[in-house]
């Protein structure tokens, strides 16, 4: 299980500048409602985009601007 898995509701998941390096493939799988997720400045190199965002229906803003190694 993952901690956003019992955010079913929410709508905005702001995560810029928090030194991410990794996110789990099913991470928002159960986000059904999120419109706006923010990964920006981070430092996220690689994603499994296929996976990762595959149940975000009604997203409908992705940032994943200035991730660096």
């Amino acid at each position: 299980n993952f901690f956003f898995n019992n955010l079913l509701s929410l709508k905005e998941l702001h995560l810029s500048q928090n030194q991410i390096s990794h996110i789990e493939r099913e991470a928002f799988n159960q986000m059904k409602s999120l419109t706006h997720l923010d990964l920006s400045m981070n430092m996220i190199f690689r994603l499994d985009i296929s996976r990762l965002f595959r149940n975000l229906r009604k997203i409908t803003i992705i940032k994943l601007n200035a991730n660096d190694e």
